[in-house]
């Protein structure tokens, strides 16, 4: 049976062009040799053999902040770095499966191939092996923890206040015929991705279960030591909130990534939307500020009629009215300064933001499904004969993954183990 798979991509002269792959592939190379020539094909279009274009690669690769501009971005930011400091990196992979899902990769993935599971998987994991070397290179420890929503059924807490909650992610990755094969294939991905990162020390891929996968980075930061420097790669504003927790946002844009902290959050998000104002705020009103404007992705509805603008104008007033302080946090004193047709949504929804409010509400039960994914095994040859194996089209940067294990091994005593 004939397979035909449609791509759009440029060629050397920056012209778009279009074209049907079919078997045999020496259909396209006679029909586009006499326009860029064969040689140009293979090394820029083409895989040779029965495998297909990758085109989850450049998905992937817009979350990798380049080393030179990592490098820039925290050492102007983050100045409590020392020698001995640890890092934790939390990867938040949602905002991938969005670019994936908005891609409309199922066409791609319909081609029932090995290879387009190893692809994903091989990307997956390459994207923290991307972080780990960076860290490693800088001499610095690191673990990496890759988190998401899942499974795609879960019956979320949050549903409890609000029950809608996450319902369109659901939606999208159970019924949502654009999405289907992808979701398909995650579901057959993720619990291999989990077994190759158990024996990748310091490595972690965690489903969250019922809790809001954003609150995982909470959970775990509260049981390492004071030495930790936490960073959460997300384009998730929600994730802002950290900020006050004194973590720091890595948010992946190409050449023109950035870094938001407790001391920028705030210029962050006005700069994000455009505003001119100059009014400011600290970063503990952040949670209270989400609250109001909403989350789409989760299905928290905004209040009407209100901006990030209005917001900023109000808890200012606010505070120059001795109604509020400048470093409140209480939802209940909050919520005094709203009109009282808004109090029982934005408390709603706050209790869907705040990290911390979820937090207190989990139980033992909820704790232990977190933890209980952190596994470190040790087997390097497996990991090798794996990767050698299986991945030889799309090889996982073991290296890479590895970089880290000699410094936790000179600083064991320090950092201690799981």
């Amino acid at each position: 049976m004939t397979e035909y798979t449609y791509f759009h991509y440029w060629n050397i002269e920056n012209r778009r062009i279009s074209f049907i792959v079919t078997h045999p592939f020496l259909i396209i190379y006679v029909e586009f040799t006499i326009f860029i020539g064969l040689h140009q094909i293979l090394n820029k279009y083409l895989i040779i053999s029965s495998r297909r274009v990758k085109i989850l690669d450049p998905i992937f690769n817009m979350f990798k902040i380049r080393y030179n501009l990592l490098d820039a971005l925290i050492t102007k930011h983050c100045k409590e770095i020392q020698r001995d400091s640890k890092i934790n990196l939390f990867i938040n992979l949602e905002p991938i499966l969005r670019k994936l899902a908005r891609a409309n990769v199922d066409e791609y993935l319909k081609v029932k191939t090995e290879d387009k599971s190893y692809e994903l998987i091989s990307n997956i994991v390459n994207i923290a092996a991307h972080y780990r070397l960076f860290f490693s290179k800088n001499k610095l420890y690191s673990r990496i923890y890759m988190y998401m929503g899942h499974p795609f059924t879960s019956s979320y807490k949050n549903r409890a206040i609000n029950p809608k909650y996450r319902k369109d992610y659901e939606h999208k990755f159970t019924k949502d015929p654009k999405c289907m094969v992808l979701s398909n294939s995650l579901e057959s991905v993720i619990p291999f991705v989990k077994i190759i990162l158990e024996y990748v020390e310091g490595v972690y891929f965690i489903e969250s279960g019922l809790i809001e996968p954003s609150v995982i980075p909470h959970i775990i930061a509260k049981d390492t030591p004071k030495n930790t420097i936490n960073f959460i790669l997300s384009t998730d504003r929600y994730d802002y909130q950290y900020t006050q927790q004194g973590f720091y946002i890595l948010r992946p844009k190409k050449l023109e990534s950035y870094i938001v902290s407790k001391d920028n959050a705030i210029d962050v998000m006005k700069l994000e939307d455009k505003l001119t104002t100059d009014v400011q705020v600290g970063s503990n009103f952040i949670p209270f500020i989400l609250s109001l404007l909403g989350d789409k992705s989760r299905n928290i509805e905004k209040i009407k009629k209100v901006g990030l603008a209005a917001i900023l104008k109000m808890l200012n007033k606010a505070i120059g009215e001795n109604i509020i302080g400048k470093e409140t946090s209480n939802i209940s004193i909050l919520s005094e300064i709203m009109k009282e047709e808004f109090k029982a949504q934005a408390l709603s929804n706050y209790y869907c933001i705040d990290v911390e409010t979820q937090f207190q509400m989990l139980n033992m039960k909820d704790l232990y499904f977190i933890t209980e994914q952190l596994v470190d095994k040790f087997d390097n040859v497996a990991l090798k004969n794996i990767n050698d194996t299986y991945f030889q089209s799309y090889p996982i940067y073991l290296m890479e993954l590895l970089s880290s294990v000699k410094l936790q091994q000179k600083k064991q005593s320090v950092f201690g183990t799981r």
